[in-house]
């Protein structure tokens, strides 16, 4: 007795599409949970973060010229010593707050965890150099923003969030750095 028209065909496809389903979940699985997941998954990651990172600055901009601009009018800021702030979590340029040195020390972590640290320090030269971490994404990496008011040196950029990072120019005196060395 032949089958009723599209109930065969409908079968088939379902079957089709299930094994399809648990071929793709196997392959999930097997990236996921072997080693080749650190060739696929952490570098799509890590790329994901870095375009972050680079896009920040203009999604913000205004505010971190603000930033720059309250910084540059303190008075106080000592030659070649570093001064920490912290920043509310909208980035809101009057939420900058400076950090005592015991404060500094004991929410540092917290706050760089929440990507609400602000540095600065006046360099030998008379350069205003600010760092400010966006992101933080533990062993992830460490991401930020560098302003600096003069040419600044190679290793004041690449080591701003550690050491050995990526440096991308954004603007005139202004550089995202990527630190994946945490």
């Amino acid at each position: 007795m032949p089958a009723a028209p599209g109930k065969a065909g409908s079968v088939g496809c379902t079957r089709s599409l299930l094994i399809a389903g648990l071929i793709l979940a196997g392959l999930a699985l097997l990236v996921c949970f072997t080693p080749l997941s650190l060739f696929v998954v952490i570098p799509a990651g890590q790329h994901w973060y870095s375009w972050r990172n680079r896009t920040e600055f203009d999604r913000h901009r205004e505010r971190y010229e603000e930033i720059v601009r309250v910084l540059e009018a303190e008075t106080g800021l000592p030659l070649n010593r570093v001064v920490t702030y912290s920043l509310g979590p909208d980035r809101d340029p009057a939420s900058l707050r400076a950090l005592s040195p015991a404060e500094s020390e004991a929410e540092e972590y917290a706050l760089a965890r929440a990507s609400r640290i602000v540095s600065a320090r006046r360099t030998g030269d008379g350069r205003l150099l600010i760092t400010i971490r966006t992101y933080d994404y533990g062993h992830a990496g460490a991401y930020g923003l560098v302003y600096s008011s003069g040419p600044p040196l190679p290793w004041e950029l690449s080591n701003a969030f550690g050491g050995g990072g990526i440096v991308t120019p954004v603007s005139p005196n202004w550089w995202a750095v990527e630190d994946y060395t945490q």
